[in-house]
């Protein structure tokens, strides 16, 4: 259950909780993840996990949505800069030739 929605359902003010852990490694760090989403596990349970690698994910996913943005500006750009460079060189030197 997300904070916004805790809130909205007590009809207070609902203080999440934050806990942060690393591990030594990432086979610990796989089993710690496979425990802590079996706790959380079920409609009912108070608790909320959100795992490093969602958050790798979404992240990675923002990245992509920003290089796709920025190259499709890219390529706009670029191509109004060739139309216009042609656009100048058809004024300079008409066709066919006077």
């Amino acid at each position: 259950m997300s904070v916004d929605t805790a809130q909205r359902d007590s009809g207070g003010a609902a203080i999440p909780m934050l806990y942060l852990f690393d591990t030594a490694d990432e086979v610990d760090e796989a089993e710690a993840e496979q425990y802590l989403s079996k706790l959380t596990a079920g409609e009912f349970s108070p608790l909320m996990y959100e795992s490093k690698a969602t958050a790798r994910s979404e992240f990675a996913q923002f990245r992509q949505m920003f290089l796709l943005i920025g190259g499709i500006l890219c390529a706009i750009i670029g191509l109004v800069g060739l139309l216009k460079f042609f656009q100048r060189h058809d004024d300079r030197y008409p066709f066919p030739p006077p």
